[in-house]
């Protein structure tokens, strides 16, 4: 079976018929870790999501620069993961695309809390909220691919919203000196065959 890994380009042939999403986050972040990668924001009771009455708890935050979905081959500024799971151990993850523009305050809280390169689990000073994240625009595009990261498990529950947010470039570059001034994005591959779906986009 060929690979169906992650990000891809979300282009062509869209269908309709992606899964129901209902978001229900709370307000409290636990841990905050840099991993020298990632900053990593952590969440033990941070809510979560439902796609199609199935329950995915909220784990972490994390953001990639530059962005790692495009969408019509449009490459952005930075893109945010809301990793959620199961239970049984299936992974749901929601993300949220930035171009250049107005500086974002859900990214501004990220970078506030963020401890030093190597720092584990730090308490956060200030709430990062999950809902500040999520763009009014509803509409999203989903697919079955994978994590991003070592080790690239499959079966993962994309949603990636359409609706693309501000960022400053001074965010973009303040997240990247956190943890070390380079890149953390994984290149594009290929769709081999899925299907993409959307809900709500216009």
């Amino acid at each position: 079976m060929a690979p169906r890994q992650s990000p891809v380009d979300i282009a062509g042939d869209i269908a309709e018929g992606a899964p129901n999403l209902e978001f229900a986050y709370n307000d409290v972040a636990n841990l905050v870790t840099n991993t020298g990668d990632f900053i990593k924001v952590k969440y033990e009771e941070g809510g979560g999501i439902q796609l199609d009455g199935r329950t995915y708890k909220l784990s972490e935050i994390h953001a990639h620069n530059p962005g790692e979905h495009t969408i019509d081959g449009e490459r952005f500024a930075l893109e945010t993961h809301l990793v959620h799971t199961r239970d049984s151990g299936e992974i749901a993850v929601v993300g949220i695309l930035y171009r250049f523009g107005d500086a974002n305050s859900a990214i501004q809280s990220i970078i506030a809390n963020a401890p030093s390169r190597g720092e584990y689990d730090a308490k956060p000073h200030s709430p990062v909220t999950p809902d500040e994240l999520i763009p009014t625009d509803s509409g999203y595009y989903a697919y079955s691919g994978s994590l991003t990261t070592p080790p690239y498990t499959e079966g993962v529950q994309w949603i990636v919203m359409s609706d693309a947010q501000e960022v400053s470039e001074e965010q973009v570059t303040r997240l990247a000196a956190l943890t070390g001034g380079g890149t953390n994005s994984r290149a594009i591959q290929p769709l081999n065959g899925r299907q993409i779906a959307a809900f709500g986009v216009s």
